[in-house]
C-alpha cells in the first residue's frame, strides 16, 4: 500500500486556452498553466510591465473624460446660443413694431411722417454711438465673462474637492 502513490496512472490533457485537465484513479481536478512569457518574467518586470498598461488606461480615461466635458461644454453653449437667438429674433419684433408705432405717434405730434419717423432714426442713432463708445467698457465683459461662465462653471463636485483640499 504505501507504493500505491508511485503506482498511479496520469493523464493530462492541455487545451489551447492553458487550462490542464488531468485524472488520477477516477478523480479529474483542473489547474491553470500559464504558457506566456509573463510567468517566467522578474517581479520588476512584472511591475513596470503591468504600470505601463495602467497608466495607459488613464490616459485612456482621462481623454474620454476630457472628451465628455467638452461635448457637455459644447452643448451648452450652443442651448445657450440658440436660447439668445430666440430672444433676438422676439427682441427684434418687438423693438420694431415699437419703432413704428413711435414713428407714428411723433408723425402725428408734428405733422410730418418725416419729422416722427425722423425722431425715432435720431434715437437709434445715439443709442449706437453709446454702443460702441461703451462696447470695450461694459459689452466686451459681459460677454467674455458669460463665455467664461459656461466653460468654467464649477460644479457641485468640484467645490467639494476644493473645501476637502
Amino acid at each position: 500500500m504505501p507504493f500505491k502513490a508511485l503506482t498511479c496512472i496520469w493523464r493530462v490533457k492541455v487545451y489551447k486556452w492553458g487550462i490542464i485537465k488531468y485524472k488520477r484513479e477516477g478523480n479529474f481536478s483542473y489547474m491553470l498553466f500559464r504558457n506566456d512569457k509573463n510567468f517566467f518574467m522578474s517581479d520588476e518586470e512584472k511591475f513596470f510591465g503591468e504600470s505601463k498598461k495602467k497608466v495607459q488606461e488613464y490616459i485612456q480615461q482621462r481623454l474620454l473624460l476630457f472628451k465628455l466635458q467638452s461635448i457637455e461644454k459644447m452643448s451648452m453653449l450652443i442651448s445657450v446660443l440658440f436660447s439668445v437667438i430666440v430672444i433676438m429674433l422676439f427682441g427684434f419684433f418687438i423693438v420694431l413694431f415699437i419703432s413704428i408705432m413711435a414713428g407714428y405717434y411723433f408723425a402725428s405730434l408734428t405733422g410730418s411722417l418725416y419729422a416722427g419717423f425722423g425722431i425715432v432714426a435720431g434715437f437709434y442713432i445715439l443709442l449706437l454711438t453709446a454702443i460702441l463708445f461703451l462696447k470695450k467698457k461694459v459689452l466686451d465683459k459681459f460677454i467674455v465673462k458669460s463665455l467664461m461662465d459656461i466653460f468654467f462653471d464649477k460644479t457641485n463636485e468640484d467645490a467639494k474637492g476644493e473645501n476637502d483640499g
